[in-house]
């Protein structure tokens, strides 16, 4: 299915797993985009995202996460991939 990740064609609470990998970087307002993601979870599932480090600082993504409300639950940042990943919870 072909939809706008900002405007999600999904009643609230319809997946019970995410996993949006390089998609906040594309999107004009990631912070939007991460609250559609958190309206589409079920309440108490997983979010993996995935964050490209050249347009993110560590600071910069991290604190895109949590202005989104959901606790983060695990961080990877290692030299080896060229993006941040994220668990969080919805």
């Amino acid at each position: 299915m072909r939809a706008d990740a900002d405007h999600l064609p999904f009643p609230a609470e319809f997946f019970g797993g995410i996993f949006a990998f390089t998609v906040l970087q594309n999107m004009p307002k990631p912070a939007q985009t991460l609250a559609e993601l958190k309206r589409v979870g079920v309440v108490g599932s997983r979010i993996v995202a995935t964050g490209l480090k050249k347009p993110f600082t560590i600071d910069k993504f991290m604190d895109l996460l949590e202005d989104s409300g959901m606790q983060v639950e695990a961080f990877i940042d290692d030299e080896v991939i060229n993006c941040y990943i994220a668990v969080l919870s919805a």
